[in-house]
């Protein structure tokens, strides 16, 4: 039985519900629900609360319940192999994760096959990512009002707009953590809500602020990220070795990531995005933080990435860097699609002239 990447949720127990000696960790795997991508992710929740609880939920919700001491914490010992067999104390609370659930997951390209989606040299659509008329509500409030575009393979596009326009939301939406209120996303044929799973393995996210657990090194984050994900462990750090030395994260990676600075923070956030060599990459203000040698090289980087057919979503603040980096860029206000381009083209639809910033065509759009 297979591990699924999603949300695993950990935490000390000892209560008299669990059966688990105090000392252990519960972890328990909300499978598909990648609320912090760049840990793969890691929350806590309240040392009272009993996983048990959730035997009656478990009918309805895939869970998957396992027990691991303290000790076990070692990534070398947390591999896909013993995440898979819960432990006998957790009884009952694993069953709902049995052999029917994992064999739902199902390979993301039969599926395309299957929906007939438009193939781009070696079976890849030729639209990675495609929004069509995609909106979200919060009661009353519209945070996202029927946003179209399309993401191609080799292109980075730019999403820009001011605080609150609609940017992180219509990330959250392609993540799947958010259910659309209208329209939708779908990545390579596949829809980011019904087939959030299938998308999450092939598709790589670093947050504008990473968090990671304090007690664990760079090293060891990766090495667990990678378990989580099930990608074969030597492979990846053969391909990731070559980014860790352009990011100089080398010597970092053995420190404790409590200790790590928002900008080392965010490198080593980039290099999960990029560890299990996603399809797509959704990056919130990927060079924010990072010193000017450290940005340039992270831009070559993603240039690299793209020119090998990698789709990129950049959303930031520094136009600059969207103007030397970006094929395109998507202007958003107040949740609505205002201009959208090259930024040659976007200079236009803000009426500026050709050798204006694209601070200055920004401003003269939003108004």
């Amino acid at each position: 039985m297979g591990v699924r990447a999603g949300l695993l949720v950990a935490a000390p127990v000892g209560c008299r519900r669990t059966r688990a000696p105090i000392g252990h960790f519960l972890c328990v795997g909300v499978l598909g629900d990648l609320r912090s991508p760049s840990l793969a992710p890691l929350v806590s929740v309240p040392q009272g609360e009993s996983a048990l609880r959730a035997d009656r939920r478990a009918q309805r919700t895939p869970f998957l319940v396992i027990s691991l001491r303290a000790s076990d914490l070692e990534t070398s010992r947390v591999d896909a192999h013993s995440l898979a067999q819960p432990r006998r104390e957790i009884g009952a609370a694993a069953a709902p994760f049995a052999e029917g659930e994992s064999r739902r997951a199902g390979c993301m390209m039969g599926r395309l096959a299957k929906r007939g989606a438009k193939p781009y040299k070696g079976g890849v659509p030729d639209d990675v990512l495609v929004l069509d008329a995609l909106g979200k509500d919060f009661g009353a409030t519209v945070a996202l009002d029927s946003l179209s575009c399309r993401v191609g393979r080799g292109e980075i596009v730019g999403l820009l707009g001011p605080n609150g326009a609609g940017k992180t939301t219509t990330m959250k939406l392609v993540l799947g953590m958010l259910r659309p209120t209208r329209g939708s996303a779908r990545f390579l044929g596949l829809d980011c809500t019904r087939d959030a799973h299938e998308v999450k393995r092939a598709l790589g996210y670093s947050p504008d602020e990473p968090v990671f657990y304090d007690f664990l090194s760079g090293k060891e984050t990766i090495d667990f990220v990678l378990n989580v994900r099930g990608v074969p462990r030597e492979a990846a750090w053969s391909s990731l070795q070559p980014i860790i030395d352009r990011l100089e994260l080398g010597e970092t990676l053995q420190l404790a990531a409590g200790g790590y600075s928002h900008g080392t923070k965010k490198k080593l956030a980039l290099a999960l995005a990029l560890a299990h060599e996603p399809t797509l990459l959704l990056l919130d203000e990927p060079t924010n933080g990072l010193d000017p040698p450290t940005a340039a090289r992270v831009r070559a980087l993603l240039r690299e990435r793209a020119s090998a057919g990698v789709a990129v979503v950049v959303s930031t603040h520094l136009l600059d860097m969207a103007d030397q980096l970006c094929d395109r860029v998507l202007v958003v206000d107040h949740g609505r699609l205002i201009a959208e381009g090259t930024t040659a083209a976007v200079r236009a639809q803000a009426g500026v002239p050709p050798a204006a910033s694209l601070e200055a065509a920004f401003l003269a759009l939003i108004g």
